[in-house]
Parts: C-alpha cells; sequence; structure tokens
C-alpha cells in the first residue's frame, strides 16, 4: 500500500469503514500531523527500522488521535526497509478503532456499493 501524503492516509482509514471523502462535501475534518518520521538503531547483528504516525483529528469541536507505529528489522540500510517500516505503521495507523468514534456518526456512511470517490 502507497500513500503520497497524510490526506491519503486518512481518507483510506474512513473509506475502510464505509466513509467516502469529497471536496464538495460540507462535512470538514481537521487533520493535524504531530509525528511522520522513520529513524534507524544501529545494533550489534541488526538494524532496526522504525516508523511513527500520530494525527489529531477534528469535527465539530469533538477531536481524537490516530496513532500507527512499526518496527522492521533489517541487515542494511536500503529503502526496502523504510519502505517496509512505512508499510507496517501505515496498517497500525488504519486499523485504529478511533475512526469509529461517536463524533463520525453524523458524517453521510455511504453504502458499500457506491463508487469511489477522490480524497480532497
Amino acid at each position: 500500500m502507497e500513500f503520497g501524503n497524510e490526506e491519503n492516509l486518512v481518507a483510506e482509514g474512513f473509506a475502510r469503514r464505509g466513509y467516502v471523502s469529497k471536496a464538495s462535501s460540507a462535512n470538514r475534518v481537521r487533520v493535524d500531523v504531530e509525528k511522520f518520521w522513520a529513524w534507524m538503531t544501529p545494533g550489534m547483528w541488526s538494524l532496526g527500522f522504525e516508523a511513527q504516525i500520530e494525527s489529531a483529528l477534528s469535527y465539530r469541536g469533538r477531536s481524537f488521535r490516530v496513532r500507527g507505529a512499526a518496527y522492521n528489522g533489517g541487515q542494511f540500510a536500503k529503502n526496502a526497509n523504510w519502505e517496509e517500516a512505512y508499510a507496517m505503521a501505515f496498517e497500525d495507523f488504519l486499523k485504529k478503532p478511533e475512526y469509529r468514534t461517536r463524533s463520525f456518526r453524523s458524517l453521510t456512511n455511504v453504502r458499500a456499493s457506491d463508487p469511489p470517490h477522490a480524497a480532497g
């Protein structure tokens, strides 16, 4: 799974729960990116690649945080190890139950048969 930015990641989180993201919608969710980073920790026999993502989401005066984190061990500092750490952190972020919060019940929930819309 690839994401170009945090907006796409949050839109995917809502889409997995049946919500659609449309630029023309009157319902607006504010997203503040608190953390979006990765680092490497050298070890004796391997390297640790870690990623953390944290966002504060607000809707109609209510807010909550969604976090994702991952660790990927590897032998070399190559792009594939960083990508894997981020991919696992993205999946962790998307699985969080915070997207089911009562704050979002008033958003228009769409049927699974409705066509997807681009994030915006």
